[in-house]
């Protein structure tokens, strides 16, 4: 499913254009997407969510934020089953970065994504989740890169899953979040961002949901099914992401 989306913050609207952007290995099939935040003052930064299925991106899950997890590959005292976000074909990555000016080469490339997004010339946005960069495309052919983006400041595990009667559905595990005052909008954004893919993908984001086995030997990692699960499990979405 090719679907493009790029939001723009504006005051007080929120400003929907589109992007997406490489193919997601899941059961129902559809692109990697990408959203950018904008505010149209040049103080507020862009807030940049992507769903990535890069497989170092999904390794380095539990350190791409700066919170205490168990999944960190360095630190976490579970990660043995890191591999399960690679192998096991329904996960993603979903991560939201505060990027700023000096993520960028000079100043004027910041200024051009920001005048982009909110006068709608950005057509285009791309992340490389090996390189952990961001891409943007302009309406006059231009593309501007960022530096190497370092820690988020949200990201979940995005799983794929169906409902006790078959109907697929996808879920978001466990947030993990450092502070930062635009953390509430980057959690409206993996909300919005969670739905949409269902809409896309045409699957169910409520009810009870049974996740198959891990096809990895360490199992797979969840925090919404109690642990390390090797077998068939299943989870009850919280009533935040049923809203």
């Amino acid at each position: 499913v090719d679907w493009l989306r790029t939001l723009a913050l504006s005051h007080p609207q929120l400003v929907k254009e589109g992007q997406s952007d490489n193919y997601m290995k899941t059961l129902f099939s559809f692109r990697q997407s990408i959203e950018a935040i904008a505010a149209q003052s040049s103080e507020t930064p862009i807030l940049l969510s992507v769903v990535n299925s890069d497989p170092k991106f999904l390794l380095m899950l539990g350190d791409l934020v700066q919170a205490t997890s168990c999944q960190n590959y360095r630190t976490g005292g579970i990660i043995g089953t890191l591999l399960g976000y690679v192998i096991d074909a329904g996960v993603q990555a979903m991560v939201s970065y505060v990027v700023t000016e000096p993520n960028f080469k000079n100043p004027s490339d910041y200024k051009k994504v920001q005048d982009g997004i909110s006068s709608k010339s950005l057509i285009e946005s791309q992340f490389d989740g090996n390189k952990r960069v961001a891409r943007f495309k302009l309406k006059s052919g231009e593309v501007i890169e960022t530096d190497f983006l370092g820690y988020g400041y949200l990201r979940n595990a995005l799983k794929l899953g169906h409902r006790l009667d078959g109907t697929p559905a996808v879920f978001l595990e466990k947030d993990y979040a450092q502070n930062h005052p635009h953390l509430q909008l980057l959690k409206d954004q993996h909300k919005y961002l969670l739905k949409e893919i269902a809409q896309a993908a045409k699957t169910e984001i409520n009810g009870e949901l049974i996740i198959r086995d891990s096809r990895s030997p360490g199992g797979i990692y969840s925090d919404a099914g109690g642990g390390t699960q090797f077998n068939e499990y299943k989870v009850n979405i919280p009533l935040l992401q049923k809203q």
